[in-house]
Formats: structure tokens, C-alpha cells, sequence
């Protein structure tokens, strides 16, 4: 009898972990708003620019690398927008996905320029819904 309850001990406890929420940990406060928009509350997001500062001069803080030991996956727009990001996924054990790597994505204004504002064209918004479905 006393084994048997350290058996449903453990069954109980491991069985937390599986039902656990996976932690997103993304650049921005826009790019937290477009994954929680598509993962509802299947997923935890954690933003490490918070502030309004601007993403392409972000200065990395001790804690930020904090913030990112307990994600499954990073998800970032590209090393040239938001490269502190890059910066936080060297040695990263999960899953690292760069927005910028996804072809499908149209990352060029009508007069030719690229602009990582993807999220502008919402057309792009329907595309990485769908792929990111794939990854998540």
C-alpha cells in the first residue's frame, strides 16, 4: 500500500509538466500581442523589450537572459531589426524561429525598400498564423 501511493505521487506530479503551458519568449510588445493572438491561452508569451524603447538599439539586460531559461521557443522578427534576440538564443536548447527566415512573408514596400514591419500588411498577419501552426 505504501508503494503504491509514491507510485500515484509521481504519476501526479510528472503528469503536471505534460499539461504544462509551453513559454514563448518573443522581441517585442507587438510581436507578444501577434503570438498570443494566435496561440490564445494555449501558450505562456513572455516580452523582453517591454518598454517603448526601440527594438533595433535595445540594450540586453542580465535578467532578459533570466526570462528566457524557462522558453520552449523564441520567436523573433531578424538580427537585423531586433538582433538582441539572436544574441539571447546563442546556446538556446529550444526551438529559435526567425521571422525573417520565413520566404512567404512579403518583407517589401511597394517602392521596393524592406521594411521588417511585417505585421503592417495583414496578409503576412494570415501567413505566419498558418506556418507558425506548423512549428507550434
Amino acid at each position: 500500500m505504501k508503494y503504491r501511493s509514491y507510485i500515484v505521487l509521481i504519476i501526479l506530479l510528472s503528469s503536471f509538466s505534460t499539461f504544462a503551458k509551453p513559454v514563448i519568449a518573443t522581441s517585442t510588445n507587438i510581436m507578444g500581442s501577434i503570438i498570443t493572438m494566435l496561440t490564445g491561452d494555449a501558450a505562456e508569451v513572455v516580452v523582453i523589450s517591454t518598454s517603448g524603447s526601440c527594438p533595433h538599439d535595445y540594450n540586453l539586460k542580465p535578467s532578459d537572459k533570466d526570462s528566457i531559461s524557462s522558453a520552449d521557443m523564441i520567436i523573433y522578427i531578424d538580427d537585423s531589426f531586433d538582433g538582441y534576440m539572436a544574441k539571447l538564443s546563442e546556446g538556446f536548447k529550444g526551438t529559435v524561429v526567425r521571422i525573417g527566415d520565413l520566404t512567404s512573408l512579403n518583407f517589401t514596400e511597394e517602392t521596393g525598400m524592406q521594411n521588417w514591419h511585417f505585421w503592417l500588411n495583414l496578409n503576412n498577419i494570415m501567413i505566419l498564423s498558418d506556418q507558425l501552426a506548423d512549428v507550434l
